[in-house]
């Protein structure tokens, strides 16, 4: 589904489409494990949406959090990308 989509359902309807969405990747995984799965792009797929509804969640019950949880991902990046170079050179204790 598309994320615009997503975005003009309401709280409850996000609910209902999230259990729909586990249900269906549980299934996934138990034809995977039977044997019997031969489109392994759906797993993908549910993987994405169920992240979407996630997302879509958090932004509605705190709109400032999303921004401030990106920034600190930024800031953790950036932080081992130091350390790594510094390993590399040889610099780090």
């Amino acid at each position: 589904m598309e994320l615009k989509e997503l975005r003009q359902q309401s709280a409850t309807e996000l609910d209902d489409q999230l259990v729909e969405l586990r249900r269906e990747q549980f299934n996934l995984r138990m034809q995977r494990g039977a044997g019997n799965q031969t489109h392994t792009h759906h797993f993908r797929r549910v993987r994405r949406e169920i992240a979407q509804i996630k997302t879509l969640q958090t932004q509605a019950v705190s709109p400032t959090a999303a921004p401030v949880a990106a920034k600190k991902a930024t800031a953790k990046k950036a932080a081992a990308k130091k350390t790594s170079k510094a390993k590399k050179s040889g610099d780090v204790k």
